[in-house]
């Protein structure tokens, strides 16, 4: 676990003659985190991490239709969601890691029927 995590989220609500347009900015913070019961292992720790996601939306003007435009891992950091020593667990050595995705963006489109 990590002994800070912190979140700071910006969006602003802009009226349009065809819908609102909201962009917002989202920035989470993590000091280093230790992925095992076995304490102090560089082997199965990730550092602090910095993440900041954006998303740019739009919402038609009778609410039936949405269009987002988002940004995750803006920053493109390469950090670990899990890791583990395998010598600790008794099945073999190295270490087993999960990598979290790239800078990934993406658009969804909605329609809202009631």
């Amino acid at each position: 676990m990590p002994k800070l995590t912190a979140a700071l989220g910006v969006d602003d609500k802009i009226d349009t003659t065809f819908g609102s347009v909201t962009p917002r900015l989202d920035y989470t913070y993590r000091t280093t985190t230790f992925f095992t019961i076995y304490g102090n292992q560089s082997t199965a720790l990730q550092g602090p991490v910095g993440l900041l996601n954006g998303t740019v939306s739009w919402l038609n003007r009778e609410g039936k239709w949405s269009m987002a435009l988002y940004g995750r891992n803006l920053t493109n950091k390469i950090y670990y969601t899990f890791a583990n020593d395998l010598s600790k667990v008794g099945i073999g050595s190295g270490t087993l890691v999960d990598v979290a995705n790239p800078r990934e963006y993406g658009l969804t489109i909605r329609r809202n029927f009631f």
